[in-house]
């Protein structure tokens, strides 16, 4: 009878075992396979698939879903988002394998020919997600708000995207908000423009059908069910939801960037669309989150509009002492020289003026950004300093020669060093500009710095260097000027 109790025992602790481990099983597979995709589990399916790190997706996402929309392909971009999220938890080796399957010349399911596009699918969405680290790709440094020129790289198509028109714009309340958008419903925009709205820290995309707003949010994929990802609003819920996504609690204003997507311009549209806002006008009674939102905004853009709204309104380009999102700095990093040169006039006065945290000039910013057009304009401003030093005792000149963006440039060298930026000047840690090229690999700097180092040398350089220790800059000007009559009256 022991013997069988014992059997009984060691049966039923088995069948436990077993039934813990399918649970488990089960479990591990609703946690690990949800009915949904996440903003950073595609980031994290973008790294493992080889890609960069990025810090964020929002955008690049949203990009390439209006591409899919003008393009009328946007149920392959669904169809592709809807296999990431399947494949979420091992889309490496999912890729791989169909990639193999393919090099064997296995014919390959549907399913599978569309699994072998999603590393590229991957890559565009990198892409246009952080444009600045694709130069080779583009030929020139671009920008998130160059939004044309991303779209002609990213299609093969004949008539591809294009960036149609643009609005930044800011409500005092849901209200004002509301009749915006029922105020753009009457335009009559077509399901195939998409419409990409921005604020500060996210990107999501609409569409208008007719009687309702279809929204797309990363961050909120497949809300209502797996084979549709956008969410069904009217003009109250969809204010509602933007107030909810990009505002802080208790908020009454909402800041965001509106840009229009479509395979042609239409004068008539762009027309009517410009007309709304002009109804909601930006007052002076804003809170300095406010202003910094919308002149940040209109900065990044491109939005000479609103960006003289903020200046004619006294507001700040610096935004309290040039902290890291001040408007000056957006627009310098993102090389909207048309901007800075509309904001020079109120802040020549602090041409020279360096930010806290590091000791960057705004010239040292268009360095280190690569904003080569910003550049020409900065210098032109009488009493720059073109050797201004940060923290680091880095001069613009040092900041340019470690710049990724100047490897195969020479202009940004031969501005400064025609505005007068010296070779000599050391870093904190004793390094030159020459250094610094070196260091980086950046053999243009070197060449043009060496070029313009032999043309420097004066007549007799060592001589005079001896005479003129110790001796005041009003003798030195004497003592130049008699070598110079003695030099010509030689034979």
């Amino acid at each position: 009878m022991a013997i069988v109790l014992i059997l009984f025992f060691i049966l039923g602790m088995v069948t436990l075992h077993y039934a813990i481990s399918s649970y488990m099983n089960h479990s591990d597979t609703m946690i690990t396979k949800p009915s949904t995709v996440t903003h950073d589990r595609l980031l994290e399916m973008v790294e493992s698939a080889g890609g960069p790190r990025l810090e964020g997706i929002c955008f690049g996402f949203t990009m390439n879903w209006a591409q899919g929309v003008v393009e009328r392909k946007d149920g392959l971009f669904y169809q592709k988002v809807a296999l990431l999220r399947k494949h979420q938890d091992n889309v490496l080796p999912t890729i791989e394998r169909v990639e193999y399957r393919k090099a064997q010349n296995i014919m390959l399911t549907e399913e599978e020919q569309v699994i072998d596009t999603l590393r590229d699918f991957m890559l565009r969405i990198c892409i246009a997600q952080d444009p600045t680290d694709y130069k080779s790709v583009f030929g020139t440094l671009l920008r998130q708000p160059d939004i044309t020129e991303i779209f002609q790289c990213l299609t093969s198509h004949r008539n591809p995207p294009q960036h149609i028109y643009y609005q930044t714009v800011t409500f005092a309340s849901r209200q004002e908000a509301e009749s915006y958008f029922n105020l753009l419903k009457k335009t009559k925009i077509n399901p195939f423009t998409p419409i990409i709205i921005s604020s500060s820290t996210h990107s999501m995309g609409l569409l208008h059908t007719g009687k309702i707003w279809l929204f797309l949010d990363i961050n909120n994929l497949y809300a209502q069910n797996s084979q549709f990802p956008y969410r069904e609003f009217n003009s109250h819920q969809l204010v509602e939801e933007l107030y909810r996504v990009t505002c802080e609690a208790y908020s009454r204003r909402l800041v965001i960037c509106l840009d229009f997507i479509a395979v042609r311009t239409d004068p008539l549209l762009i027309e009517k669309i410009r007309r709304i806002y002009t109804a909601f006008p930006l007052t002076a009674h804003a809170t300095k989150k406010t202003k910094s939102d919308y002149f940040g905004l209109a900065a990044c853009q491109g939005d000479l509009r609103a960006v003289r709204q903020c200046l004619n309104l006294n507001w700040s380009a610096f935004s309290n002492e040039m902290k890291s999102e001040s408007p000056i700095q957006i627009a310098i990093s993102q090389n909207r020289h048309d901007v800075v040169r509309a904001m020079l006039p109120s802040i020549q006065h602090r041409i020279n003026y360096r930010r806290r945290k590091d000791g960057f000039s705004l010239l040292h910013l268009a360095c280190y950004y690569g904003a080569t057009e910003v550049i020409a304009e900065l210098l032109e401003i009488q009493g720059i300093l073109v050797d201004l030093k940060n923290k680091n005792g880095e001069t613009a000149l040092m900041l340019a020669c470690q710049s990724q963006y100047y490897k195969d440039e020479s202009l940004p060298f031969q501005l400064l060093l025609d505005k007068g930026a010296l070779l000599t000047p050391e870093d904190h840690k004793g390094q030159t500009a020459m250094n610094h090229a070196r260091a980086s690999g950046n053999s243009i700097a070197r060449q043009i710095m060496e070029e313009r180092s032999r043309k420097d040398v004066p007549l007799s350089h060592s001589r005079t260097n001896r005479l003129m220790t110790g001796i005041s800059f009003f003798s030195q000007s004497i003592l130049h000027t008699a070598e110079v009559v003695a030099h010509q009256s030689k034979p």
